[in-house]
């Protein structure tokens, strides 16, 4: 019986359910949070190159809350990468985390082996 090859697969099904569970949830492909969590990116981009806000101009107050709601948009585009970036992050974080503990724990199992 060979346990590495066999734990290795087990790794390899959960983490495949783990993240097919996290698609589901989220009912967007990995490829569509990527692309969101970009979309957020250049959101930030446009508000540091001074998007957004206009000063308030008496004479022309149209203006002022057309600015106000491209900074809401921009703030919701933000709002939605950060979502798609930690939906990303769990999908990845938990599947890594098993790997590293089952390594160790074989390398501990390893060393308690007769020679």
């Amino acid at each position: 019986m060979n346990f590495r090859r066999g734990f290795w697969r087990l790794w390899i099904v959960v983490s495949l359910f783990w993240v097919g569970l996290l698609v589901m949830e989220q009912q967007k492909g990995p490829t569509a949070l990527w692309f969101e969590m970009a979309d957020g990116w250049e959101a930030r981009r446009e508000i540091a190159s001074g998007g957004g806000v206009q000063p308030y101009d008496p004479k022309n107050p149209d203006a002022y809350y057309k600015g106000l709601e491209e900074a809401d948009r921009l703030v919701k585009r933000i709002w939605r990468g950060n979502d798609a970036r930690n939906a990303l992050t769990a999908m990845v974080m938990l599947p890594t985390i098993l790997l590293v503990v089952g390594v160790i724990v074989g390398w501990v199992a390893k060393g308690f082996r007769r020679v």
